[in-house]
């Protein structure tokens, strides 16, 4: 039995894109629906037994009629080949209100049987044309309904998730307990953080509000495969079951410049699963940090950025000055240069004065905004009581967490 194995695509992204005409949208949504095209297109092509989509279908909660359109018409390519499509909600396809429906829900309105919208825990059996599977469905996990009892709304977040994965253990019980105990293959798709996991470089600061499922929650016998979504970075988790990352089809930034996107074809039986990571020819991103200290900033950023191969992608040129030459850069000349590119971004980085080190001597770049904000309350509220200051993170965890949307409620992760 095999199955195609996607995650992550976050159909809306328009970081570092145009606006195109003919589409209604940005240049990048055309990037995300190309790669889209070529899983779909192998998933006909090698007769796949399940189109499995692990979480985050668009960007926001809200996608446009326009990305959901392009979404619908990938789908319906699968249905019209006959291939059972598996769709697993993700943090970015929650809404923000118990009640609402998710941004998956419209395909379960009119969908055929072999069609799933699981955008809550369950156990699903799937016909296919290799015989049946069952698939256990683990959604992103939401805080919702367990904060919503007057005596668990001040439980502290350690509570709240120790709590969490209490129920996750017992709701795999539960549905692990309605499968039977034959040949036929069982798998579970869950969108979330595993522990042991490499994060991707666009999760460089993780938030205290993650919920870190631990292997021995996840890892039983009965299933031949575990696939997952969330984390944008490719990755074999465990070994046995095999518990594997697919990652993202798509680059959105910089902080994926390096790694590859793509896909996983999955080959199971009742005893294990082995797989093979498909890579897609995605749209480059190059970053060039170039000395520009000298007397002629421009001149030297010139020197190196000359016949660069940059056609059709997204660059960044870091251009280092100093406060004596950043007034005589010249950016429209350094945009000229890499006219073949897609897209431009031209960053200054200007070195700093002393003053400047003095001012930010506490912060780094590399804390997260919770180890920022505990390191300002130190430096202008030096006598702060323990237990305010506690308070103040708490308010400032569930601040970061909607601004950044990585909290355990909604938003956008990665």
């Amino acid at each position: 039995m095999r199955i195609l194995h996607l995650a992550d695509l976050h159909l809306g992204t328009e970081l570092y894109g145009h606006y195109d005409s003919t589409i209604g949208s940005s240049t990048r949504l055309s990037d995300f629906t190309r790669m889209l095209d070529i899983a779909v297109e192998d998933a006909i092509e090698k007769r796949v037994d399940l189109f499995l989509f692990a979480g985050d279908a668009y960007k926001t909660r809200d996608p446009s009629p326009t990305q959901q359109r392009e979404l619908a018409q990938r789908l319906r390519r699968l249905i019209d080949a006959e291939i059972p499509v598996f769709l697993l909600t993700g943090n970015h396809d929650m809404p923000n209100a118990m009640a609402r429906a998710t941004s998956l829900d419209i395909f379960g309105a009119f969908s055929p049987s072999n069609f799933v919208v699981a955008n809550r825990p369950g156990a699903h059996r799937i016909q296919t044309r290799s015989g049946p599977l069952y698939v256990v469905a683990i959604p992103w996990l939401t805080r919702s309904v367990l904060l919503a009892r007057d005596e668990n709304k001040n439980l502290p977040q350690d509570d709240v998730h120790r709590i969490m994965l209490e129920k996750l253990d017992q709701a795999l019980d539960l549905y692990l307990g309605q499968i039977p105990d034959d040949d036929t293959p069982a798998i579970l798709t869950l969108h979330g953080t595993i522990q042991g996991a490499e994060y991707s470089a666009e999760r460089s600061t993780m938030l205290s509000q993650d919920l870190l499922i631990p292997r021995s929650i996840i890892s039983r016998p009965r299933f031949s495969y575990i696939a997952l979504g969330h984390i944008h970075k490719y990755q074999e988790v465990y070994s046995r079951p095999l518990t594997v990352y697919a990652g993202s089809p798509e680059r959105i930034d910089f902080g994926e410049e390096k790694e590859d996107k793509g896909y996983v074809l999955v080959d199971l039986n009742r005893q294990g699963a082995r797989h093979q990571f498909i890579k897609l020819p995605t749209r480059p991103f190059i970053t060039f940090k170039v000395d520009c200290t000298g007397e002629d900033p421009t001149a030297q950023a010139l020197d190196v950025l000359r016949d660069k191969p940059v056609a059709g992608a997204i660059v960044r040129v870091r251009a280092q000055l100093s406060p004596a030459n950043q007034g005589r850069f010249r950016e429209g000349e350094i945009r000229h240069a890499l006219a073949e590119a897609s897209y431009v971004v031209v960053r200054r980085e200007v070195e700093a004065t002393w003053r400047d080190t003095q001012r930010g001597k506490q912060f780094s770049t590399a804390m997260s905004p919770r180890e920022a904000l505990s390191a300002f309350l130190d430096q202008a509220k030096p006598d702060l009581p323990v237990s305010r200051k506690d308070k103040l993170l708490e308010w400032g965890d569930a601040l970061i967490g909607e601004v950044l949307g990585h909290g355990l409620d909604e938003g956008a992760g990665p």
